[in-house]
């Protein structure tokens, strides 16, 4: 029969595994690995953010990919805590709603102006305000405002 911890470290290789599928959507519309960035307290209180790409409970190891490129392999026993970076979708959404209805409007603004119709000046405008918004939030992805550490490990919880 397993061992708690054990068990503990099958449920957490699942949640891993979980974490690391994308949806039908994300899929289709990107390509390679979800990246999958976690934090460690190991049990001195230090930390260590990185990618995590897999869980192997045969050797008891966390094995990623540090910031810079190099391998980490970490004793899973050591792991204290261990937080997944998770995406904020509402924040995401609200910043490209705002440049696309920023965009609609200074369209309209530019088309009165201009001598055009507000309504077609709103639609072109929405447009370039939705591109700008999908470019803006590919210049935004890595700030730490777009994202929350959600516990996905908590040896304490026991």
């Amino acid at each position: 029969m397993p061992s708690l911890q054990q068990l503990r470290y099958e449920a957490f290789a699942g949640a891993v595994e979980r974490a690391l599928r994308r949806s039908c959507i994300v899929r289709s519309l990107a390509r390679g690995r979800e990246r999958l960035i976690v934090r460690v307290e190991n049990q001195a209180g230090g930390h260590v953010e990185f990618q995590l790409l897999e869980v192997d409970l045969d050797s008891g190891f966390l094995i990623g990919l540090a910031p810079s490129g190099s391998p980490v392999r970490l004793p899973l026993g050591n792991a204290k805590t261990i937080w997944r970076r998770r995406r904020l979708i509402a924040r995401s959404l609200n910043v490209w709603l705002a440049t696309l209805f920023a965009g609609g409007l200074m369209g309209a603004a530019m088309a009165v102006v201009g001598g055009w119709s507000g309504r077609d000046g709103a639609g072109v405008g929405a447009l370039f305000g939705a591109v700008g918004g999908f470019i803006l939030l590919i210049f935004l992805e890595d700030r730490s405002a777009f994202y929350e550490w959600v516990t996905i490990y908590d040896e304490a919880a026991a």
